[in-house]
């Protein structure tokens, strides 16, 4: 029953995370005055001046939020995005990563639960206790070395990903020591990508984080001021 639970569990985080929205930034072009696109020496396109500004992106040519990076594989800006996956095949940023980090916490757990009961099994029997002999052991040794080694690189997978959701911090802003979003303590962090509602934070069901236009660094601070692109 409990490897079922794991199992059910593992699975409708996979599917949840692999085809849900991770948090696609709209697609609104940027609209230049003539005025200033006139100002410009050479009426240079005024993105190319815009490189180095991190709320605006020259490959959507569009502005993004603060904590929003360009997904080169999905062609699109997705809101606090923390890598490609390539197994779920989908960007995991901000309305997708808790069911990533269930998936992996999930599928960690069942492998180690696999490992234990399967070890406990095989110290408690013999070779009679299977008719196949020498060849099905060789199947169940090969069973707890695999998920065994999968199990302990997968806890320190999660244990990673745990830090970065204490922090509220994500993977690509690790790198930069200079993203600092943490808020007043690890349960604020955690409930910030988690959701409010602690007792949903192990259940593959969407967070209730905050909308466009709702708490900082979301697509709605594109006209209250933080994430503002200006002109000057």
């Amino acid at each position: 029953a409990v490897f079922n639970l794991l199992l059910l569990l593992l699975t409708v985080s996979y599917i949840r995370c692999s085809f849900s929205d991770p948090g696609y930034v709209p697609r609104r072009l940027f609209q230049s005055s003539a005025a200033t696109v006139g100002a410009i020496p050479g009426n240079i396109p005024l993105v190319q001046r815009r490189e180095a500004d991190k709320t605006f992106c020259t490959k959507c040519q569009a502005d993004k939020p603060e904590r929003a990076h360009h997904c080169r594989l999905c062609g699109r800006c997705v809101e606090r995005m923390d890598h490609h996956c390539p197994w779920v095949n989908n960007c995991v940023g901000r309305d997708n990563y808790k069911f990533f980090v269930l998936f992996l916490l999930y599928t960690c757990l069942t492998a180690l639960y696999n490992t234990v009961t399967v070890a406990v099994w095989a110290m408690r029997s013999d070779s009679r206790d299977i008719a196949e002999g020498p060849m099905a052991w060789a199947v169940v040794w090969i069973n707890l070395f695999t998920t065994g080694v999968f199990g302990v690189v997968l806890v320190f997978f999660c244990g990673f990903h745990l830090q970065l959701i204490s922090k509220n911090q994500t993977t690509i802003e690790s790198l930069d020591r200079r993203s600092q979003y943490a808020l007043s303590s690890a349960a604020d962090n955690a409930r910030a990508v988690l959701g409010h509602n602690a007792w949903y934070w192990l259940v593959p069901i969407k967070p209730g984080l905050p909308t466009d236009g709702e708490g900082p660094g979301g697509a709605g601070d594109l006209e209250g001021g933080r994430g503002q692109r200006c002109d000057g």
